[in-house]
Formats: structure tokens, sequence, C-alpha cells
């Protein structure tokens, strides 16, 4: 059995395939809309920490 996936990311209204990958022993983290990736950590022992945060609403400040 083999441990690598498929990832395929597509438009929910076209159906259209926007991007696929295929991922082997290793992650992939997928921000859509107002979210990012603000910050990784990686440590010795193997351990990573990805930090996402949402991008804030300009017109009143509002994170929600």
């Amino acid at each position: 059995m083999s441990d690598a996936i498929k990832v395929t990311v597509s438009d929910p209204e076209s159906g259209e395939e926007l991007e696929s990958r295929v991922i082997d022993n290793d992650f992939m983290v997928l921000c859509a809309g107002d979210r990012y990736i603000d910050g990784v950590q990686a440590y010795a022992n193997g351990t990573q920490i990805v930090t996402v945060k949402r991008r804030t609403n300009h017109t009143n400040g509002s994170t929600k």
C-alpha cells in the first residue's frame, strides 16, 4: 500500500481542475478566502507549527 496521496483543487462552480499534486510522506496546508499562512516554526525533533491567520476586513477592522 502506498503512503502517497493525490490532492486536487478544483473550482466549485465550474468543476475545472486548478491544481493537482501527489504528496508522499509530507503534508500540505490549503488556505482559501481571507485565510493565509502567517508563519512556520520548525524544530529539530521534526515538529512543525503552522500559523494561519485571517486578513482583517479593512472597512471596519473586524476579523469576523
